[in-house]
């Protein structure tokens, strides 16, 4: 969480704006009409949650000097992208702006152990682990985040080299997050087991965007884009766990419902991009523009998953999940890395 807030806290500094306005030296009475505009982002993005760790690797060996670690997925950076709609008024000051962002993308890993070392689940490392032998876990992660900002903004000093952009709207967001994590091993009578878990986390809200973004040209083609924005939004979040075991000793597999639940929550939500941008004014009066750089949106306490937090000693052994506790663990959701974008701007 710390980590999360400290990335948000230096990477959303500065933030995209898909068309912060135009030069110093392309500004005159000759382009005070409406125009409109629309842009696509190809970005390569690295997700990123807190709750991602999906077995404990058990190590009793030396005895006197037991050592445990915990085995987490680590995502890769996946393809996105954003698409953009935008309308100039004849001020060329004021502006509406609408873009959507799509994510979708698994990632999965495994561990496995074998003589006297062991892979147990978080919540089931330990003593009652080591009485497993040849065991192993399979995970996979899978994101899929749907995010829709619609904007007003106002430009100040439009002229001049340095351009001030203040924005507010509204921003919705669907986030997604499913945990598929298979264990697997024989307990101390040689018999095999297979437990199955399956954590989904859904959460849909809507609410308040406010943000500025700042706009340096180094000449009348090129400029450095910055700012921030936040959202705050509330909507409904739902999360699922269930278990599917089996064993030798029963063998037909066993579903288990641990929770399924729906409540209100509020989401922040903070951005941050860096660009730079090149813009070129073609012969028929429309503009071309492309940009490179980096961005930075962090979604707090976006994901909710319960999962056991003590479960029956020696059950889980033998194929069969019997919880004595339980509980619910929120996790903020994250995406950051490079993009590069083209749009098109023409008069009305």
């Amino acid at each position: 969480m710390q980590r999360t807030l400290l990335n948000s806290s230096l990477l959303t500094l500065v933030l995209l704006s898909p068309f912060s306005g135009v030069s110093a030296g392309t500004m005159g009475a000759a382009e005070l009409t409406p125009s409109i505009g629309a842009g696509v982002t190809g970005l390569h993005l690295l997700p990123g949650a807190s709750n991602l760790i999906y077995a404990v690797h058990t190590k009793p060996l030396p005895v006197p000097a037991p050592s445990w670690s915990q085995e987490q997925i680590k995502p890769d950076f996946h393809s996105a992208f954003n698409l953009d709609l935008l309308y100039n008024f004849s001020n060329r000051d004021n502006q509406i702006r609408l873009d959507w962002l799509h994510f979708d993308a698994s990632d999965s890993a495994s561990a496995s152990a074998t003589g006297s070392n062991s892979i147990a689940p978080p919540y089931y490392f330990g003593p009652e682990a080591q009485a497993m032998r040849n065991t192993a876990a399979v995970d996979q992660v899978k994101f899929n985040i749907d995010n829709v900002n619609l904007v007003f903004s106002h430009l100040f000093n439009g002229g001049g080299v340095i351009q001030f952009k203040s924005f507010a709207g509204i921003n919705a967001a669907n986030l997604k997050q499913k945990i598929t994590t298979t264990y697997t091993g024989r307990n101390n009578n040689n018999v095999t087991f297979s437990n199955t878990t399956y954590n989904s986390s859904k959460y849909t809200g809507i609410g308040p965007r406010l943000g500025f973004d700042a706009s340096a040209f180094v000449s009348s083609h090129i400029s450095i884009v910055t700012g921030m924005s936040s959202s705050l939004m509330v909507g409904s979040m739902k999360s699922a766990t269930t278990f599917l075991t089996q064993g030798e000793a029963n063998p037909t597999p066993v579903k288990t419902g641990l929770a399924d639940i729906s409540q209100t929550k509020i989401v922040p939500q903070l951005d941050g991009k860096i660009a730079l941008a090149y813009q070129a004014t073609l012969d028929s009066g429309s503009t071309l523009m492309a940009q490179l750089g980096y961005m930075y949106t962090a979604y707090i306490d976006g994901i909710n998953q319960v999962a056991p937090s003590v479960l029956v000693p020696n059950v889980f052994n033998d194929g069969t999940i019997a919880i004595e506790t339980a509980g619910q663990h929120q996790s903020n959701l994250d995406l950051g890395g490079p993009f590069i974008k083209l749009a098109w701007m023409f008069d009305c």
